[in-house]
């Protein structure tokens, strides 16, 4: 009878080792300096995650796409203590402008970094990104 409580322990410890490997990302997406979204998704670590979101033309708005993909890893070394890589897909259409793009930010857990999408030096339109990971 001992064999299942074992077991149930070893399932539990491993089930509790893998929930820690999870990432809250937050972010918020700017364009021509005004929010736009604010998504946030939660991940394992090295395993992708997408959000995605559809809007048909109404007579106030313009139709829109919106996709962010992300994969998060940790980051320890010599030189990074306590980093969180993000690998972003980004995706934002509209009847105005288009922008794709696939940035990757190593930051500190908590803190915040910000990714420019696009040219922001020669186009009109801009699109910046501002995002956390947290462990969960």
């Amino acid at each position: 009878m001992r064999w299942p409580l074992s077991f149930l322990v070893t399932l539990t410890s491993m089930t509790a080792a893998a929930a820690s490997n999870a990432y809250m990302i937050s972010a918020q997406i700017f364009i021509n300096d005004k929010l736009v979204k604010s998504p946030r998704i939660v991940t394992l670590a090295g395993e992708p995650a997408e959000i995605s979101q559809v809007s048909e033309k109404t007579n106030s708005n313009e139709s829109q796409k919106f996709r962010m993909k992300v994969v998060a890893t940790e980051v320890n070394n010599e030189t990074i203590q306590d980093g969180i890589l993000m690998k972003f897909e980004v995706e934002s259409v509209t009847d105005t402008h288009t922008f794709k793009s696939t940035p990757q930010v190593l930051t500190k857990a908590g803190s915040e970094a910000t990714i420019s999408i696009g040219d922001t030096t020669t186009s009109k339109d801009k699109m910046f990104m501002k995002v956390i990971a947290t462990r969960q």
